[in-house]
């Protein structure tokens, strides 16, 4: 069972629809030695690409937008067609019917343990 406490699941992933595409809000890449990311985008038949590396980064700290010359990454990451977020909505489809729980914030957890002697 996995209890959500938010309507999505995801966690920190989120990726928003923005016209026929979505915009990936949380995490974005997935890099070549995160096998467990590669297997689970081969088992779940999931769509990517390598992340475009020509051309200039962009990065926004909280003083404003900076352009910084070249592009900083050494290797190509991989980004999901759908966004990041696919990744755990397939891997909830996986699971069994009512398996994923949403709106289900988990507040404690205990143990109701018996001794008989």
């Amino acid at each position: 069972m996995v209890l959500e406490a938010r309507d999505r699941v995801g966690g920190r992933l989120l990726s928003l629809r923005s016209g026929d595409r979505r915009i990936d809000l949380g995490a974005t890449w997935f890099w070549p030695n995160e096998r467990r990311v590669s297997t689970l985008v081969t088992e779940l038949h999931l769509d990517v690409f390598a992340q475009h590396l020509d051309g200039d980064m962009m990065y926004q700290p909280p003083t404003g937008p900076q352009r910084i010359e070249g592009n900083q990454p050494d290797l190509a990451s991989g980004r999901f067609d759908e966004g990041t977020q696919s990744l755990p909505e397939a891997l909830a489809r996986s699971l069994p019917g009512d398996a994923v729980r949403l709106d289900e914030p988990v507040r404690s957890i205990g143990t109701d343990v018996t001794t008989s002697r």
